[in-house]
């Protein structure tokens, strides 16, 4: 079987800080439930059981709410002065150690049994155990950039799974830039239009347009045939979190589109290009094509 995964993911390590002391790492809850981090039947919490000491409180138990990020840092007050999260996010400062800079195993786990010699056993949740060199991404030693899962729900510990980003406690990606492009509180959402272009927020984050400007719709550019049949569309931005996919219908009716080639992913700005050739198969007299767009979480 596969990993288990979650409900509450590593999602970010900021390992190598320029300022030193500003190291953190994120926690993620992937699941559709809220996850109390303290075990009451147990009379313990959760902790981080390998990279550095911490442990959640008890007394307070910290609850992390479907989709919602916590931060911990090694040094809070450096962190603020270098890093800002989004308002409500909570910050947990850890106890003693720090993030090695060439790479170690970073675990959270969960209060388990106390075994016959009265310890209590932990279980792991989610362990990563990166590194500072290929093929894990080497931009995130100390050049400024953090660790970033791309898909929270796929195994934490694959390399492929990670990518160098620029840092964003507490918030995802889309997120971010949802921040950054001023959309308003009630239409940031992912399938949210707030400028009414017909385009969503997830649309206009892929092609890297203003979502509070109908005039940079990405329209006109989503899908362009090419000649000898295919398909061609621009990415504009470095999401290394979507899936793009095209997808064809003879009739447009619900449940008869179907995947025209593999599930492409991107790094970089670029044009992408997917073949509807047909490999000497008689062409239907019209074909329609869609294309659609996975966030990673």
């Amino acid at each position: 079987s596969l990993p288990k995964v979650g409900p509450i993911v590593i999602s970010e390590i900021m390992y190598h800080p320029t300022t030193g002391d500003a190291e953190y790492f994120e926690l993620h809850n992937i699941s559709d439930a809220a996850v109390t981090l303290y075990e009451a039947l147990k009379g313990e919490g959760w902790k981080i059981t390998q990279g550095i000491a911490f442990s959640f409180p008890t007394s307070v138990p910290a609850v992390l709410q479907p989709d919602e990020r916590f931060v911990l840092v090694r040094n809070e007050a450096i962190f603020n002065s270098v890093f800002t999260v989004p308002p409500g996010t909570q910050i947990f400062q850890w106890l003693s150690g720090g993030l090695n800079n060439g790479g170690e195993k970073l675990e959270i786990s969960s209060p388990g049994d106390v075994d016959g010699a009265g310890l209590r056993q932990f279980i792991r949740e989610d362990r990563v155990d990166y590194l500072d060199v290929a093929p894990w991404p080497v931009e995130a030693d100390g050049g400024g950039y953090a660790l970033t899962r791309i898909h929270d729900s796929l195994y934490g510990n694959d390399p492929a799974n990670w990518v160098a980003m620029l840092p964003s406690p507490g918030q995802s990606s889309f997120g971010k830039w949802a921040t950054e492009s001023g959309l308003p509180s009630g239409a940031s959402g992912k399938l949210d239009d707030p400028d009414h272009d017909g385009d969503s927020n997830l649309l206009e984050y892929a092609f890297g347009t203003d979502p509070m400007h109908e005039t940079t719709a990405p329209n006109p550019i989503i899908l362009t045939p090419i000649q000898g049949g295919g398909i061609q569309y621009f990415v504009a931005a470095n999401h290394p979190e979507l899936e793009f996919a095209i997808e064809e219908s003879p009739d447009l009716s619900p449940g008869s589109w179907t995947p025209v080639a593999a599930t492409l992913t991107t790094s970089s700005p670029q044009t992408l290009m997917l073949s509807t050739n047909t490999g000497g198969s008689p062409l239907p007299s019209r074909t329609f094509y869609r294309l659609r767009i996975t966030y990673g979480d």
